[in-house]
């Protein structure tokens, strides 16, 4: 069963939802996991955190490692895909 932006997934007793951009976009989070921008990327979370353990600079974007868990800044992955933050424009000068 693939992801879109309707559907969420049950897995191991855990409630996964697939992220699409505007998720991420309108999200308020300081960080998300590799679990959310994996379907973003089309690929396999645990190879985002194996990539992460091994060379960091060959993911393209910051991360995070805390021990195993890894974190990514959701405004520097939107930067990464060259798409604007619509939080940080609503936030802007004061």
């Amino acid at each position: 069963m693939g992801c879109n932006e309707e559907k969420k997934v049950l897995f191991c007793c855990h409630e996964v939802i697939c992220m699409t951009i505007n998720d991420l976009k309108n999200s308020t989070a300081i960080f998300v996991k590799p679990a959310d921008i994996a379907p973003i990327l089309g690929c396999d979370a645990q190879s985002i955190r194996r990539q992460a353990k091994q060379d960091v600079s060959q993911l393209g974007f910051p991360v995070i490692c805390l021990g195993s868990r890894i974190r990514i800044p959701r405004t520097r992955f939107l930067e990464y895909l060259g798409v604007q933050d619509t939080k940080s424009e609503e936030d802007g000068p004061k």
